[in-house]
């Protein structure tokens, strides 16, 4: 259980950089999370490969929710971007 509640840390932290960055328009740090969501998404995408494989399908579903969110927190990214040049 302790997995899910780092998960829910990690996108609390993530959520955070977000509104900072929004708020502070800052290209740069978008670009960070950006970069920080790619790289998690890669990690997380061959651990739950590796779950799956192990038949261990309860920690793969986490996996894969944790992936649901970085897809639309990636999106949120994208859109403040977007914001910043507009």
């Amino acid at each position: 259980s302790d997995v899910c509640s780092s998960d829910l840390m990690q996108q609390m932290e993530l959520r955070e950089a977000l509104g900072d960055a929004r708020a502070g328009k800052d290209a740069e740090a978008l670009d960070e999370l950006d970069a920080q969501v790619r790289s998690e998404k890669k990690s997380r995408l061959a651990q739950v490969g590796k779950l799956l494989d192990a038949g261990d399908y309860t920690q793969a579903a986490q996996g894969v929710r944790a992936l649901m969110f970085l897809d639309k927190f990636g999106d949120e990214v994208q859109y403040a971007f977007e914001a910043l040049e507009s």
